[in-house]
């Protein structure tokens, strides 16, 4: 699925749910992008990215630091488009009550689909590259 039909697809999902599309939390945008693709593409999305954070950070496979930052790099500049933000969120207890608060963001990828730990995994693992082809480790 292209980018911005992936990006387009999960706005128009959070807009009829009544959410701002700018303002979604990591585990919602997953929700939603979750409910427009497939079981299929899930489940294999999902095993690539379980796949590639066993490599890199239990195994310790993974390419030298300098290239993944450069790697992340091409990414954060967001040169296709594809690249996002997610306000990452903590539980808090304030005054005898549970809330959300925002804590910082992670990345996510609407070309591979990938997120927080899976895409700074991916980021670091030799066998891995951009579906855009805007950085590759095979060739390494």
């Amino acid at each position: 699925m292209d980018s911005s039909g992936h990006q387009l697809k999960v706005a128009s999902l959070a807009k009829a749910l009544g959410l701002d599309p700018a303002r979604l939390s990591k585990s919602m945008y997953t929700k939603l992008s979750i409910q427009i693709r497939t079981k299929k593409e899930v489940l294999t999305d999902g095993a690539k990215a379980l796949g590639s954070i066993i490599k890199t950070e239990l195994a310790r496979v993974r390419v030298p630091d300098d290239v993944a930052a450069a790697n992340a790099a091409v990414c954060r500049s967001n040169k296709c488009g594809a690249f996002i933000q997610l306000d990452k969120h903590k539980r808090v207890k304030e005054g005898g009550r549970i809330s959300l608060k925002v804590v910082g963001q992670e990345p996510a990828c609407d070309v591979c689909n990938c997120s927080s730990r899976g895409l700074e995994s991916k980021w670091a693992n030799p066998s891995q590259k951009c579906p855009k082809d805007l950085w590759d480790n095979t060739k390494l």
